[in-house]
């Protein structure tokens, strides 16, 4: 099953995504972004993987890490402020194009650093390179931003949301 989050979509209904990618024009279900963050969680929680597609050309990647920085915080300080990103925030980027379908990778779960910030995990195709050998985390923040689609198994779905899908 695939969601995605943006407003131009009525929620709790299946739309096409106007990306370049869905060149079949494939559905998938729109959702609010807290309820689309939910899914991600209760399916990595599971333990059900998600293909994620998602935007990591942006200045909050670095090292490894996805960060969406709050103005004048540095990705390279891991106690810097992050973001708040609403559904606004998410629509403004798809509208102006300043968010595109870059690449289709696969979380795999759920990390905190030294801080107790809270990371999700990426496996990458791209083999056991970089500072994480294959690993890649993203902050709650950027999964809300740069988080184009995601598909699961529909156990990954949790149930007051599968109801409202009309999966349940």
């Amino acid at each position: 099953i695939e969601f995605t989050s943006y407003t131009h979509h009525p929620f709790y209904e299946k739309c096409v995504l106007e990306i370049p990618d869905n060149w079949a024009q494939q559905g998938l279900y729109n959702v609010p972004i807290d309820e689309f963050m939910e899914i991600i969680d209760y399916s990595l929680e599971k333990g059900i993987s998600i293909a994620w597609g998602a935007d990591i050309s942006d200045l909050g990647w670095a090292d490894g890490v996805g960060r969406i920085m709050a103005e004048g915080g540095s990705a390279k300080d891991p106690q810097a402020a992050e973001k708040v990103v609403t559904q606004e925030d998410r629509q403004y980027m798809f509208d102006s194009y300043q968010l595109t379908d870059d690449h289709g990778m696969h979380l795999i779960g759920i990390a905190k650093d030294q801080f107790g910030n809270k990371f999700y995990m990426e496996k990458n195709s791209w083999g056991e390179g970089g500072k994480y050998k294959g690993y890649s985390y993203m902050s709650v923040p950027f999964m809300r931003m740069r988080t184009m689609s995601i598909l699961l198994h529909k156990d990954g779905v949790p149930p007051v949301i599968a109801k409202k899908i009309g999966l349940k």
